[in-house]
């Protein structure tokens, strides 16, 4: 059961760290956000491409396997942004507060 809640732990965590990255972003481009490192972007430019291209290493093609390899540079991009987000979701927790 411990390993049930360990799993919808994960799956939520990375809901949430897809939903910063799509408000990140979105403030980036509207100058609200100015501090989003260059190669933030360039990473997740490059992760984005490697994910929708349909000329993958492993081919999308292959049942399981086409998606894994695109699952799994998601998760990477994520891992190497991560300090990012948190920065991020301060800034943005301190502007709500009025800060």
């Amino acid at each position: 059961m411990e390993s049930e809640h360990k799993k919808q732990g994960f799956f939520r965590e990375l809901i949430g760290d897809f939903g910063a990255l799509a408000s990140m972003l979105r403030d980036s481009f509207k100058k609200r956000y100015p501090v989003t490192p260059g190669w933030t972007l360039f990473g997740v430019a490059v992760a984005l491409i490697y994910i929708f291209n349909p000329f993958d290493l492993v081919p999308d093609a292959i049942p399981f396997f086409g998606a894994v390899d695109d699952a799994a540079v998601a998760a990477l991009e994520l891992a190497l942004i991560r300090k990012d987000l948190r920065k991020y979701r301060k800034w943005r927790e301190e502007q709500g507060s009025g800060k």
